[in-house]
């Protein structure tokens, strides 16, 4: 029986002003439909990991559906899924709360966090896990008055026993690049502060930001990552220019190691999105 838990709070906003921002009444939801635990074996564990700009659900052409998202989802049966542009409630994608029928569709666990309102509904960012999520917030990022509020959602997830990562999905600016390097070290600063004592944290999303940028810069020194990694292309999702989606992972206990394999950009179902969905696998190895 799928439990569905709704979080209802108020968070202190660390944006100095936001447009249309969630400032008083956090919707944050959590629905969990299953549970899950890596094995190491040999001292060694993969996580599949995936993050997806959703573009609401909309499609390239603006003839998308819920069901080709889930569809890319399944078939790269990913652990961890970070989800950005998705809609609760919304009239433009016709009220449906985006997350909790993702969450059904895949049979995962889900989260979401707002990051503005519109109108009776919210938008925002979410994850998908086949681990249960707790410790959930809203990490509000700086903004100026007049320019869409941005946010992260971050949870933590127990992915074998004792073993727990903290997670993060967030969406940044593309006004400013001013804006983005500030969102991406306040991000930082409040993941690493609510993630404290954890064993890892990942965080995926779309940064709006190249890799060559101060902003990718800036996450890629607090993971430990090179940025030659990042040598794939994601947006648009027809005929790709731009590498602005990612996923970063660094451990944060010195009795294991964490690593990140080859990106993969997913192009099977380019109309899905506007975005083409990256994917990654983590290796964590216990010494």
């Amino acid at each position: 029986m799928k439990r569905v838990i709704f979080f209802v709070s108020l968070l202190f906003v660390f944006s100095c002003a936001s447009y249309k921002g969630v400032k008083d009444g956090d919707y944050n939801q959590v629905f969990e439909n299953t549970s899950h635990s890596l094995e190491f074996v040999d001292s060694k564990a993969e996580l599949t990991v995936m993050t997806f700009n959703i573009r609401h659900g909309l499609g390239f052409y603006g003839n998308g559906d819920l069901e080709d998202i889930a569809d890319l989802i399944r078939i790269n049966d990913a652990d961890l899924i970070f989800l950005q542009e998705v809609d609760v409630n919304v009239e433009r994608s016709g009220y449906v709360n985006q997350i909790e029928q993702l969450a059904e569709l895949t049979g995962l666990n889900a989260v979401f966090a707002p990051s503005i309102i519109l109108k009776a509904g919210f938008y925002g960012n979410a994850m998908l896990s086949k681990f249960k999520f707790s410790d959930l917030q809203r990490i509000n990022l700086p903004t100026h008055i007049g320019m869409e509020g941005r946010s992260g959602v971050f949870a933590k997830i127990e992915i074998s026993e004792g073993v727990v990562a903290s997670v993060v999905s967030t969406h940044l600016s593309f006004e400013s690049v001013l804006i983005r390097d500030w969102q991406a070290s306040s991000l930082l600063r409040e993941m690493h502060k609510a993630g404290r004592g954890s064993d890892l944290y990942i965080l995926g999303g779309d940064l709006n930001a190249e890799p060559e940028t101060h902003t990718v810069e800036t996450f890629a020194g607090f993971f430990r990552m090179k940025i030659d990694l990042f040598d794939y292309l994601s947006f648009p999702a027809f005929s790709p220019t731009e590498c602005i989606d990612y996923i970063f992972a660094r451990s944060n206990n010195e009795e294991l190691s964490v690593s990140l394999k080859e990106f993969d950009v997913f192009d099977a179902n380019p109309g899905a999105s506007d975005h083409l969905p990256v994917i990654s696998k983590i290796l964590i190895e216990k010494p």
